[in-house]
């Protein structure tokens, strides 16, 4: 009999990180084995259906065989043989969807001659990295989008934790129901020629319109700290953020206006500054008050 065990040195890992661990080996008796290979798989899998088949697309982001006994004897009890692989940065986080899936595994195999192949299989989880702070884009074109009677002017396309600043103008007077501003996720799914897009709102405002408002130029703001999944992009699947503006205009196709924003963590230069000037304050009142 022979046991195949995989301890990892952790369950959970970031793109970059070293991924260490032991393969154990326990038998009863000696065993001729003819090696013991790791094998490590990251991969992206999409599926769609088109009538009654079933179409399904894959992409490797690795694929590594590590031998860690290359032949001989395995001898009676536990044998331990250690690990390491290096998780390369840029790798799309673990992700499942009926749609499609990112996963990552190691597959522990012993090649025998005699009986079928001893296997084990472990899944490990690998997270986003961490939000980046992003300064804004120069790709970003600061101009007014216009859709019917409702007009958006964005100044910047990246979503900070303070919020997105945005200001909205409606020159219709008539049969307008509602405005409202969602900032959206998309994941799409490519399979076979054909994208796949599930969206969800992460972030509703209903803006009340009177008829005061008609005409001029209002300024808004996404409250701040809104909590997202952090975005991603591999080669067949991939999340992305949008603001979307949509105008409830009764009898009518509701305006809408669409445009895409990033998701930026906060400017570390900033947080550093807030905190001297609250220890700077900090000492102004001790100063006040006269204590060292």
């Amino acid at each position: 009999m022979v046991v195949l065990r995989i301890f990892p040195n952790q369950k959970i890992y970031q793109p970059g990180d070293m991924l260490r661990g032991v393969l154990v080996l326990k038998t009863r008796k000696p065993i001729e084995c003819n090696r013991v290979v790791l094998s490590f798989q990251g991969k992206e899998k999409t599926t769609r259906q088109a009538g009654d088949i079933r179409l399904e697309e894959e992409h490797y982001w690795f694929k590594t065989d590590l031998i860690l006994h290359d032949g001989g004897t395995i001898p009676e009890g536990s044998t331990r043989l250690p690990f390491a692989i290096h998780l390369s940065k840029g790798i799309p986080p673990t992700f499942g969807s009926p749609a499609g899936n990112i996963t990552y595994s190691i597959k522990a195999v012993m090649e025998v001659s005699w009986r079928p192949d001893p296997k084990k299989t472990w899944t490990f989880a690998v997270i986003p990295e961490p939000l980046r702070y992003i300064p804004e884009s120069q790709d970003h074109e600061a101009q007014i989008r216009k859709s019917g009677p409702l007009y958006l002017d964005l100044p910047s396309n990246v979503v900070r934790p303070e919020g997105l600043p945005f200001s909205m103008r409606v020159d219709q007077t008539k049969r307008v129901t509602e405005l409202r501003v969602l900032l959206r996720r998309r994941e799409s799914f490519e399979c076979q020629g054909s994208t796949t897009k599930i969206e969800t709102t992460e972030k509703e405002m209903c803006v009340p319109v009177r008829v005061d408002d008609f005409g001029r130029w209002k300024e808004y703001s996404l409250p701040k700290h809104i909590k997202v999944n952090a975005p991603f992009r591999g080669r067949l699947i991939r999340r992305e953020y949008y603001l979307r503006v949509e105008l409830g205009v009764s009898l009518a196709r509701d305006p809408v206006i669409e445009v895409p924003v990033l998701i930026s963590a906060a400017d570390s230069r900033e947080t550093i500054s807030e905190e001297q000037s609250m220890f700077e304050l900090l000492d102004d009142i001790a100063h006040d008050l006269e204590l060292e």
